[in-house]
């Protein structure tokens, strides 16, 4: 009898709890704001004059390899090496290839004889047409053969296709080579190759309609105080792999001493001389820029009514101030400038201070 009261207790006591909480409001946690400092973005920039940075590239770069495999006999140059035209780089063992050669010769010549003979008897009626015929078609897979073995025989040397350096050697004497396999590297010597990347928005300046080719680029090379001019040699249609820039190259005469490939080169270019379209550009502070996970791939943060989202920019220009932006940004835009790891998509935000950037 003790144990219903006690039981009945409980559950009166459990009732009342579940009724109360019943009876108090929903407590719903609101999204605290983040406290970021933001710039105004002012009027853009307009300035004609840039520059670029870029980095000497072997010009014509040529790999070479034999079209028959082999043992390496000899490989007759070094990284670094001058080599002129016609010049004998590397050469295979030619004992199997000169074996291969005299047995095709052999059966060559063999297959003249019977197909002298067979004329002969078929002159007399001694063999049949058919037979005949296939004496003519044995001489003819023979002389086939013992062509291939001479072509072989040539193609156990490796010369230099034009005058250059040579790049590299991957392969050493004595070692195995395949058909197609790389045996060394070389460019040309005579001209210098600059390799530019440049934004979208820059490839975006050219103008078809004029003619780039022949203007002059004042071009210096990190560590050497001479000036020189480069021009116009080609650009890319397409990003270079893995990054959102293209490749832009100028080229110049080689000079003495050499300009070798790798070194850094400062190009100063007027865009309006050079014929391109002169893009205006927005100056924002360095401390606003959220890298990609890409090269050359950077952010910022839009602010609007107190929520930011991801915009992306193309740098045109660093300087002393920040980064000059030629897309992603206009005048009286808002962006983020603290905090920038801590920025999600739609998070909300407080503002602690304001300035403009001019």
């Amino acid at each position: 009898m003790h144990i219903q009261h006690l039981y009945k207790a409980a559950v009166l006591l459990f009732a009342l709890v579940v009724l109360q909480g019943c009876g108090e409001d929903t407590v719903t946690k609101e999204r605290k704001a983040l406290t970021v400092s933001t710039f105004e973005i002012s009027a853009p920039l307009i300035n004609q004059f840039r520059n670029f940075k870029g980095t000497v590239s072997p010009a014509d770069l040529t790999p070479l390899s034999f079209r028959v495999e082999g043992k390496l006999e000899a490989i007759l140059v070094r990284k670094g090496q001058q080599v002129k035209k016609g010049e004998l780089l590397a050469k295979l063992d030619t004992s199997k290839l000169r074996q291969q050669l005299a047995d095709a010769q052999a059966q060559y010549e063999l297959t003249v004889k019977q197909h002298s003979r067979g004329k002969d008897l078929l002159s007399r009626k001694m063999v049949s047409q058919s037979e005949f015929d296939e004496l003519t078609a044995s001489k003819q897979m023979a002389y086939v053969n013992f062509q291939i073995a001479k072509n072989n025989l040539e193609y156990t040397r490796l010369i230099a296709p034009f005058d250059g350096y040579i790049s590299e050697v991957p392969k050493k004497s004595f070692e195995n080579a395949s058909p197609g396999e790389e045996i060394l590297s070389v460019y040309r010597g005579d001209v210098v190759r600059i390799r530019v990347a440049v934004s979208d928005a820059v490839l975006s300046m050219i103008n078809p309609d004029n003619d780039t080719n022949n203007y002059q680029i004042k071009t210096r090379f990190f560590g050497d105080d001479r000036e020189f001019i480069s021009t116009y040699y080609e650009h890319s249609n397409e990003p270079a792999q893995g990054s959102n820039s293209f490749e832009f190259w100028l080229e110049m005469d080689q000079v003495e001493p050499a300009i070798l490939p790798g070194s850094s080169a400062s190009l100063d270019v007027d865009l309006v001389q050079a014929g391109l379209r002169v893009l205006p550009g927005y100056q924002i502070p360095m401390t606003a820029l959220d890298a990609g996970v890409r090269k050359n791939e950077f952010y910022i943060w839009k602010l609007e009514n107190n929520t930011v989202y991801k915009q992306p920019v193309n740098i045109i220009q660093i300087n002393s101030v920040g980064a000059v932006v030629a897309t992603g940004v206009t005048a009286g835009d808002v962006i983020v400038n603290s905090n920038l790891r801590k920025m999600r998509e739609d998070a909300v935000v407080a503002i602690a201070n304001k300035e403009e950037v001019q």
